[in-house]
């Protein structure tokens, strides 16, 4: 089973970017550190039949995508209409993962001293395989995974840290971000849910994806305060679509002490951000007018961070509601990859009670999701060409 996929240019649309202060800490879900080998860590438990992978980039279903507006790398791409051959097949167990889990197709791995790429992964006896997370595949419990691995040659092996793994994948170090979009007749055609870890429940109309990686010196705390800094939000220019020039992200935004607080509060710090913590902002716009959200900390450790955010008030465009609270969501990851390099993942969806009318307008989301990662890496967010002019 093969989890590549093609790409098609799109966007996100409404979509929040992560801001507040704190209110009252309260639990949450906190998602594992991200594992690059199975091994090195405890898996979840059991749930039905179906193993469950550590919480990462969220597993969604092969994409048509592609950096944009450049064109697809095809650096380490096999011409179109050839097939990647595996050089050999080992058991999953072989590589150092769990029986029933083993890494995704396009991921790297060592094997006997010499690095390949994974090209197949398949189920001994044909049972079914699932993409469990953005870099494992799974299989049901009991049953074992072999894997077709390519040998790679330094090119190929620098190409590949390069391009990543999750899906939409990360791309070139400093690059153009990688985006891809999923209706609601993909993901239900793919029986595509969201990780347990970012609490998100329910069907989606549409989700948004775009990834990257870039360089910056600032410290975690100091990009996770950047991230969150609503009061920037006015300064912050994204690409409208149907008015065909940058606006500001919010005509106004401001931190609050809790959902229904009308004080305004200063932004919280970057070492305020503790796992398990809400906190709250407000937004004004020139379409939806004043929305309240709340951010959560999923995650935040020396080398990642992990923030969803959702409307907690109703979205309304005239008489028209188009989130209900809770329709709306994003989550970003940052993750250090190395000295001064970072890679960041966001995600945003519009739920089951959102209006069917905003699933049609992705590129609204999609520039504004660039907008935040243009403003993450210290760039104009202003500048031209924007990530989906159309």
């Amino acid at each position: 089973m093969s989890l590549r996929g093609g790409v098609y240019v799109l966007a996100l649309g409404i979509a929040t970017s992560a801001s507040g202060l704190p209110a009252m800490a309260q639990q949450a879900t906190t998602c594992p550190p991200s594992l690059h080998n199975p091994a090195d860590g405890p898996f979840g438990a059991l749930s039905g039949d179906l193993l469950q992978t550590p919480c990462a980039e969220p597993s969604l279903p092969p994409a048509t995508m592609a950096p944009m507006p450049s064109k697809p790398r095809s650096d380490i791409a096999p011409p179109a209409g050839t097939p990647v051959v595996a050089d050999l097949r080992v058991a999953s167990t072989e590589l150092g993962f769990e029986r029933g889990i083993a890494p995704a197709p396009g991921r790297t791995v060592g094997y006997r001293g010499l690095e390949y790429l994974v090209v197949e992964v398949a189920a001994v006896g044909d049972g079914p395989i699932f993409s469990g997370g953005s870099r494992f595949v799974i299989t049901t419990k009991g049953g074992a995974l072999d894997v077709g691995l390519k040998a790679m040659d330094e090119r190929e092996r620098q190409m590949a840290a390069a391009t990543g793994s999750a899906v939409p994948g990360f791309g070139a170090l400093d690059g153009p971000p990688t985006a891809a979009a999923w209706s609601q007749a993909d993901l239900r055609r793919a029986g595509w849910r969201p990780p347990p870890c970012l609490g998100w429940q329910g069907e989606s109309r549409l989700v948004v994806a775009l990834a990257a990686r870039f360089r910056s010196p600032l410290s975690l705390d100091a990009l996770a305060a950047r991230l969150v800094a609503v009061s920037h939000h006015p300064s912050i220019r994204s690409w409208s679509v149907t008015r065909q020039d940058w606006r500001p992200l919010a005509l106004d935004a401001w931190a609050l002490e809790g959902p229904a607080d009308k004080a305004r509060r200063p932004d919280p710090s970057g070492d305020a951000l503790q796992a398990g913590r809400d906190f709250y902002y407000a937004e004004n716009t020139d379409v939806s007018g004043r929305t309240v959200y709340r951010m959560r900390v999923v995650e935040h450790t020396a080398e990642r961070i992990v923030l969803t955010t959702e409307n907690i008030t109703a979205i309304r465009a005239t008489i028209l509601t188009l989130f209900e609270p809770g329709a709306l969501q994003a989550a970003t990851i940052l993750s250090r990859d190395g000295p001064d390099t970072w890679s960041l993942y966001e995600i945003s969806r519009a739920g089951a009670d959102s209006n069917s009318f905003v699933a049609g307008y992705q590129s609204s989301y999609l520039n504004r999701l660039e907008a935040m990662r243009r403003h993450l890496a210290g760039l104009p967010t202003d500048r031209d060409p924007p990530i989906a002019p159309w």
